[in-house]
């Protein structure tokens, strides 16, 4: 399963590390993004994944999308998404203060199976949300 992780801080890096050590994903299905060169950078080098800028064409590409961006930049990254994952999605959103609804909204469609973390700290120092990428919906609507 090819996985896009957006956000490549401590959320983002930990999640990387956590699946390759958890041998749930190799380092050729993980594209990691973000905006911060250092960041970015710094966990290619330490995990050896696919980095770069480019939200779109990561979220294209993953079957799975997963948001690790801070509340206050979800829904930025979650505009700049639309119509880039899939049709009907699944999603589980934990933005601090943030809601599943919103998300659907900004997406243009509410995710089908989302859920809200119940507090702000279950979700660590930011957002997360899981969404298939459009290869997923395709593949879930044949």
């Amino acid at each position: 399963m090819k996985i896009a992780v957006l956000g490549a801080g401590h959320m983002g890096g930990a999640l990387v590390g956590g699946l390759l050590a958890a041998r749930r994903a190799r380092p050729r299905d993980l594209w990691v993004t973000d905006p911060n060169d250092d960041q970015r950078r710094a966990v290619q080098k330490k995990f050896g994944v696919r980095a770069g800028t480019d939200n779109r064409a990561a979220a294209t590409w993953a079957d799975v999308v997963v948001l690790c961006v801070k509340p206050q930049l979800m829904g930025e990254v979650l505009r700049g998404l639309r119509g880039a994952v899939g049709p009907a999605p699944t999603g589980l959103s934990g933005g601090a203060g943030g809601k599943t609804a919103t998300s659907g909204k900004i997406l243009g469609r509410v995710p089908g199976g989302a859920a809200q973390a119940p507090h702000p700290g279950a979700s660590a120092a930011g957002g997360v949300g899981f969404w298939p990428g459009r290869t997923r919906a395709r593949q879930n609507r044949t």
